[in-house]
């Protein structure tokens, strides 16, 4: 392999603005999705396949380390532990960088950035800059994303600069003409410090009534409760009746559950709950594709379904999409919402074993930004 490139000059600023773009993922903010955008502007200082190789490979290890320390927690720490997150944090970080190899002319780039984008790479697709069209055209929908690649592919041509004025200007514009979109009366997101749901059964209970004290303190004036990611544990019948007696009335709570469905699937669900409607214990809205590893392992029988095509549902007179926890790092389940126009975004996570690292961060900044994109209000809950 000739190594040789790292001499030149626009090579190492590539490099530099990959590592940028990476790293940019754990500032505050909406810098990540922002600067994003570097990853393709360093790929094309690159002046040969395995230097854009390179340049992708950075960017995404920078955004990703999350994934050792989170390893560590989440299955428990020891040296097979730590081997198994190295082993996901390169080997995701290379699979998404393999299509940058081809991404030396316009289409190499749109073509790299849309098979990142979609499964079956997709299903691994976190970091993209797709959600950059959310900070630099927000509620301009599918256009901004098409406004975004016009502008990031226009890297491989001569005339580069000249659209990066006009995109520059186009920003400004579509910024002072964005109003945020306000959530609508009523609704409220919980954020949680619950963490792990223990083992045994009393203690569930016990956790679990501590966690509904909460949540009423909390939500006094609110019709629509959101709760975290499988924040309840396991949605057992005894589950279910401790949260529906426990509900103010008027109120419904949509629940973080693990479910299982009378033809033996498991689902990561929000389920709806009020205080006179036990019956509607079945998940209201499911995740459409749980992380990899960790939850959806088809290869076993105890993991968790995937539903694919998440359908939004109406709750209270409102068209609802929930983007539950590893869903929101994934452009191609944010394609659904953008289809389905909805008018909330439900984004549901349950971060106890990586609230060290800066997956939430990455989390919350990718979900404000779809929700910029869509102009559409996001309701935040959060389980640490």
């Amino acid at each position: 392999m000739n190594l040789s490139w790292l001499n030149h000059k626009s090579s190492l600023t590539g490099l530099v603005l990959a590592l940028t773009g990476g790293l940019a993922w754990n500032l505050p903010g909406l810098l990540g999705p922002a600067l994003s955008i570097f990853l393709v502007i360093g790929v094309s200082y690159a002046t040969g396949r395995w230097s854009r190789f390179l340049n992708a490979f950075l960017y995404f290890l920078a955004g990703s380390w999350g994934i050792v320390p989170g390893a560590d927690t989440f299955f428990g720490a020891g040296p097979e532990t730590r081997l198994l997150g190295l082993i996901l944090w390169f080997g995701s970080s290379a699979v998404l960088s393999l299509p940058w190899i081809w991404a030396g002319t316009a289409r190499g780039i749109a073509l790299a950035l849309l098979l990142d984008a979609f499964p079956p790479l997709g299903l691994i697709g976190w970091l993209s800059p797709l959600p950059a069209a959310g900070v630099f055209f927000p509620g301009f929908g599918m256009v901004g994303i098409l406004f975004l690649l016009y502008w990031m592919v226009s890297h491989a041509w001569e005339d580069r600069f000249a659209v990066l004025w006009l995109a520059i200007l186009m920003t400004i514009g579509a910024n002072l003409m964005y109003a945020p979109p306000q959530t609508p009366a009523g609704w409220m997101g919980i954020n949680t410090d619950a963490g792990l749901v223990p083992e045994n059964p009393l203690a569930v209970i016990e956790r679990n009534s501590r966690l509904i004290r909460d949540v009423i303190r909390k939500s006094p004036d609110a019709r629509i409760v959101v709760l975290p990611e499988t924040v309840a544990g396991y949605w057992w019948p005894g589950t279910a009746a401790q949260f529906s007696n426990s509900v103010p009335h008027g109120q419904l709570w949509l629940i973080g559950a693990s479910v299982w469905e009378a033809d033996g699937q498991r689902w990561d669900a929000l389920v709806p709950i009020s205080d006179d409607n036990f019956s509607s214990h079945l998940p209201l809205l499911r995740a459409a594709f749980p992380v990899p590893v960790s939850m959806w392992h088809p290869w076993q029988s105890k993991g968790y379904s995937a539903a694919w095509w998440e359908r939004s549902s109406t709750v209270a007179g409102k068209t609802v999409f929930a983007n539950i926890c590893y869903d929101q790092l994934l452009p191609w389940v944010w394609q659904e919402a953008l289809i389905q126009k909805p008018d909330i975004i439900l984004a549901a996570s349950n971060v106890w074993w990586a609230k060290e690292t800066s997956i939430p961060g990455i989390e919350r900044e990718t979900s404000e930004a779809w929700g910029r994109l869509m102009a559409t209000p996001v309701v935040i809950a959060i389980n640490r």
